[in-house]
């Protein structure tokens, strides 16, 4: 797999993990990479706050960095028909006991996504 490819199959997958996220997360008042942020960090991991109030409730919710830092492996093998593709490493995990004929290049992406967590029902 060409660099360009990579690049490119790993910013979709990351961008559809977030989409995924999001519409899982939809009742939990969670919020997946959010709109409107005043870049301010109230904390190590803050990202800032959000500069609207969700639902009103008079605070200023803080939007987290939630960092990933993650061992993809690029491989063209012959099971998949030639067809390269991103394969997510399990990290501490032994190897894999499969004996497929083909190339694998292992690389590491770190990237962050912001993240509002959900306000639990005791502090609401």
């Amino acid at each position: 797999m060409n660099l360009e490819d990579f690049v490119a199959e790993s910013l979709v997958q990351i961008a559809r993990g977030i989409e995924k996220a999001d519409e899982l997360l939809q009742d939990s008042g969670a919020i997946v990479n959010p709109r409107h942020v005043v870049p301010e960090s109230p904390g190590p991991n803050a990202y800032g706050f959000l500069a609207e109030n969700p639902a009103d409730q008079g605070y200023m919710a803080i939007v987290q960095k939630i960092d990933f830092d993650v061992a993809v492996y690029a491989s063209q093998t012959t099971e998949t028909g030639g067809k390269a593709g991103l394969m997510v490493a399990a990290l501490g995990v032994g190897a894999n006991a499969s004996t497929e004929k083909g190339e694998k290049t292992e690389s590491r992406i770190k990237f962050s996504i912001p993240f509002v967590f959900p306000f639990t029902k005791k502090n609401q």
